[in-house]
């Protein structure tokens, strides 16, 4: 899957690692009070800043509509009942 920055970059090479980083934050925000709806890298050598929308990305990877109210309930509950007993 290919993301395309919302805003017109210099083409600047993204680690996948990098990505998953930003999506694994991303749903932490338990109780929505940052309201992320987009996942963001700048690299400030190069002056480089890409946004993505976060429903997008999510999409895009998974291959189908993802609720991220639920990705985020699911990963609290995971979160929750760790470790497993």
């Amino acid at each position: 899957m290919r993301c395309e920055p919302v805003y017109p970059v210099p083409a600047v090479p993204c680690p996948a690692i990098e990505l998953w980083q930003l999506l694994r934050y991303a749903p932490m925000d338990f109780l929505d009070e940052y309201g992320i709806t987009e996942v963001a890298r700048f690299v400030g050598r190069y002056g480089y800043l890409a946004i993505w929308n976060l429903s997008q990305m999510l999409a895009g990877l998974s291959g189908h509509t993802v609720s991220f109210a639920d990705l985020r309930a699911e990963f609290r509950a995971l979160l929750d009942s760790w470790p497993p007993t």
